[in-house]
């Protein structure tokens, strides 16, 4: 029998190598992303789930790579020299993803750090939302993180929570936003400051919240702030809403929504500034300031020259289904219609092979936690096929996960390159052979398949063994998709032609068609 926490984190530690997540309890959170660019990126969420032993996780980070972050794409893509005087609409373009939002300058963000502290230090401090003596706080130097980076073998973001752990105030961190679901990225810094944690940044709304927008994937037209559209809107013109250009050539927005301000600047080199302050009126302490001072404060940043390396315009934008905001209450609203997908599709398995086994589907919203994100309504669960496999020194049935993934915000196929992104379930994974095909009554299969061969070396005493690995995607014509990621080894009379042939015997998942997901106003 299988430990089926081990056997998770096992799962997950082969399907997706480059996360490397701890073993045998896995630190959601960690796989996604650790420490201070997370929170400031906000973190993924996968609401409502509980997986009994995980085992499907292995296939939702595998077969979602291109819808969140996935491969490391290294420097090469940030090397890309875009030709700014060339771009002829900055609403239209964007940046290739950068693993690990490592795009940043220290040079960017010491300056605007330095820009907010002078701009928004005594609004921070007069509102009681930042004590001042938060603005003491000396950051430690290169020498002393990578003295910790050595000696501990950690993350500079690591060593500098370690030695800093309060963070100085208003420290921005990079952050990238899918543009249209993700065929191309904006890029930007972040920080805020909330009386909910200590004055420093945190998720929670009241308090200040900065976002500086390099170039590329948004528009100076108000709109829904949301990333469901593209370009995106640095402001909605809601409340009592004003727009003026200045003399210097910036363009600025302000939205009065008497406990919610919110500021927009435009610069002249196409560059922005998105400043919120909520006074939190729905909490039992509110944080009022002055709107003519908050507006003072956002006018007091300056337009900083960013590295811009990459942008380009976009050729044609893919059609994409609006995709569903992140609801913290849909898991829960969408369980009894998980359960009975789950009984239809233990019922086609077990037709199929008499003693498959399927664990209760969770239902998942899959994606970044920001308000303005979107993400994937999925169902996911594991479950186990009557082959015998033997995974290290473990014998027991081929275990597999099984995916559901409804309408809105994605599309169907996969990009046959590891390199290349978009709004799809599912990018072709390195040393992965990689096949989009189509099949009968409009279905289209996704079908990746990867076979290694490990030996033993200097005087090992271990037989060979030859792993297989199989993520099967089916995209069905009315808008929905079922996935299956089946992982063994040795000599099981299990293949890619079998696995299809399953998973087109899953039925429908249950769900309400009727529900679409809707922009804000």
């Amino acid at each position: 029998m299988y430990d089926e926490d081990e056997a998770a984190a096992e799962a997950v530690r082969r399907a997706t190598p480059e996360t490397q997540p701890p073993a045998p309890r896995i630190d959601l959170d960690r796989v996604v992303r650790d420490g201070y660019r997370a929170r400031a990126r906000g973190r993924a969420v996968l609401g409502g789930t509980t997986f009994a032993g995980v085992a499907a996780v292995a296939g939702v980070l595998a077969l979602t790579a291109g819808l969140l972050p996935g491969q490391d794409t290294g420097d090469d893509q940030n090397a890309a020299e875009g030709d700014e005087a060339g771009i002829s609409d900055y609403g239209m373009a964007g940046y290739p993803y950068v693993a690990g939002d490592h795009f940043d300058k220290d040079e960017e963000r010491a300056e605007l750090q330095e820009a907010a502290t002078s701009a928004y230090e005594d609004l921070l401090v007069s509102s009681g939302v930042t004590p001042a003596d938060r603005f003491d706080v000396q950051e430690p130097s290169e020498e002393e993180i990578q003295a910790l980076v050595d000696e501990h073998g950690i993350t500079e973001d690591e060593a500098r929570a370690q030695l800093n752990p309060d963070e100085t105030p208003l420290d921005f961190g990079p952050t990238q936003a899918p543009g249209n679901y993700g065929q191309t990225w904006l890029r930007g810094y972040i920080t805020g400051a909330s009386p909910k944690d200590g004055g420093g940044y945190s998720e929670t709304p009241s308090g200040l919240r900065l976002e500086a927008m390099l170039p590329g994937g948004w528009t100076a037209e108000p709109g829904p702030v949301t990333h469901q559209v593209f370009p995106q809107h640095l402001i909605n013109d809601t409340g009592e809403f004003s727009t003026e250009e200045l003399d210097d050539g910036r363009i600025l927005m302000v939205s009065d929504q008497d406990c919610i301000y919110e500021v927009a600047i435009v610069y002249p080199n196409h560059s922005g500034l998105r400043a919120s302050w909520d006074a939190g009126c729905d909490e039992e302490e509110q944080y009022r300031v002055d709107l003519g001072e908050f507006t003072d404060a956002a006018l007091a940043m300056p337009e900083i020259d960013y590295d811009t390396s990459g942008l380009a315009e976009i050729d044609e934008l893919i059609e994409v289904p609006t995709g569903w905001l992140n609801d913290p209450e849909w898991p829960a609203s969408a369980e009894s219609d998980a359960n009975a997908s789950t009984d239809a599709a233990a019922e086609a398995l077990e037709a199929v092979y008499p003693g498959a086994t399927l664990g209760t589907m969770s239902a998942t919203a899959y994606g970044l936690g920001d308000p303005s994100a979107t993400v994937t309504h999925s169902y996911h669960s594991w479950g186990t096929l009557p082959f015998q496999t033997t995974i290290d020194t473990t014998t027991g049935d081929v275990a597999f996960s099984l995916s559901y993934h409804l309408p809105g915000g994605w599309v169907a196929g996969i990009p046959t390159s590891s390199d290349e992104r978009g709004p799809y379930l599912a990018a072709c994974q390195d040393d992965f052979s990689c096949i989009v095909e189509d099949g009968e009554n409009g279905v289209t299969w996704g079908v990746q398949s990867s076979k290694v061969t490990s030996e033993p070396e200097n005087g090992e005493d271990w037989e060979p063994e030859t792993e297989y690995t199989y993520d099967i995607l089916m995209n069905h014509p009315d808008g929905w998709s079922a996935s299956i990621w089946v992982q063994y080894t040795g000599d099981v009379d299990l293949d890619a032609e079998d696995l299809k042939a399953l998973v087109a015997q899953l039925p429908a998942p249950v769900y309400d068609p009727a529900a679409t997901p809707e922009i804000p106003e």
